[in-house]
């Protein structure tokens, strides 16, 4: 396990500061890439956030949680590749009764690319968004998560 959560001693200054950086890596970035404003591809984009998501877990001494032991994972893979297979047979089928002549489209028409995004983009891709959306968000803002919750109570508790 890592170190514990940052605690109430970081005070207001760095909720604010969490939820700045919350606004602009999840709220604002993302809406400008979507509009357009940024002329870089998506994969290195992603790539420079996973390597700014990977120095701050490192600084804060969460990295451990970004690749966790074989062993952590030993009661959750049964789980994992029964979701895997159910959704993998869910969009087959989708796509066979939607679109027929889509299916298998890649593999049937150039082989070696669908070969070549089989091998990489899990570590590419998914991996790095694995990071930034699961790892990432989940141990950096913790504490924001708790103290956004607690002036919410306190807001409609004064309210009320």
């Amino acid at each position: 396990m890592g170190r514990a959560p940052p605690t109430r001693r970081h005070g207001t200054l760095y909720s604010r500061t969490l939820a700045i950086e919350f606004f602009i890596l999840f709220f604002l970035l993302p809406t400008l890439f979507h509009a357009g404003r940024f002329r870089v591809p998506a994969l290195a984009a992603l790539w420079v956030g996973t390597g700014y998501c990977l120095f701050v877990l490192w600084r804060t001494g969460h990295l451990r949680e970004a690749a966790p032991a074989p062993a952590e994972l030993g009661p959750w893979l049964l789980p994992i590749a029964g979701l895997f297979l159910a959704f993998a047979a869910a969009t087959t089928a989708a796509m066979y009764l939607y679109a027929p002549d889509d299916l298998f489209r890649l593999l049937r028409r150039r082989p070696k690319l669908w070969a070549l995004v089989v091998a990489t983009y899990p570590a590419l891709s998914v991996y790095p968004q694995a990071i930034v959306f699961g790892v990432f968000l989940f141990e950096r803002y913790r504490l924001l998560g708790t103290v956004l919750r607690r002036r919410a109570v306190d807001r409609h508790a004064t309210g009320f």
